[in-house]
């Protein structure tokens, strides 16, 4: 699992960030916190999963990207409506993974 740079977060979250990350590298159980992450395939935009989803090992697997954290499935949503917005009207278009990819000189 690797994560952007700048994050993105809700207000709730902002000074738990960094202990939150941690949490989802080590697999640790966390409750009602919301993860947005580049999509797994080559359709659609982003997508949300509550973290606890992470503790399958499927996804210890699979190369997950996250771009936003956040305190809820509705603040997630709505995180996820910030960041469209923004590529849209920095890019004008919904090239999400391109968008995140300029905003961090690149992805690691």
């Amino acid at each position: 699992m690797k994560w952007c740079q700048n994050v993105y977060v809700t207000d709730d979250v902002a000074d738990k960030k960094r202990k939150i990350l941690h949490r989802l590298r080590a697999g640790k159980l966390q409750f009602n916190i919301y993860v947005i992450i580049l999509p797994l395939g080559d359709d659609g935009i982003m997508e949300i999963y509550p973290s606890y989803i992470f503790l399958q090992k499927i996804y210890k697997r699979q190369p997950l990207y996250v771009i936003g954290l956040a305190s809820g499935r509705e603040s997630a949503y709505e995180l996820a409506g910030k960041i469209a917005l923004e590529c849209y009207s920095k890019n004008k278009d919904f090239d999400i993974r391109k968008f995140i990819r300029e905003r961090q000189g690149g992805l690691s």
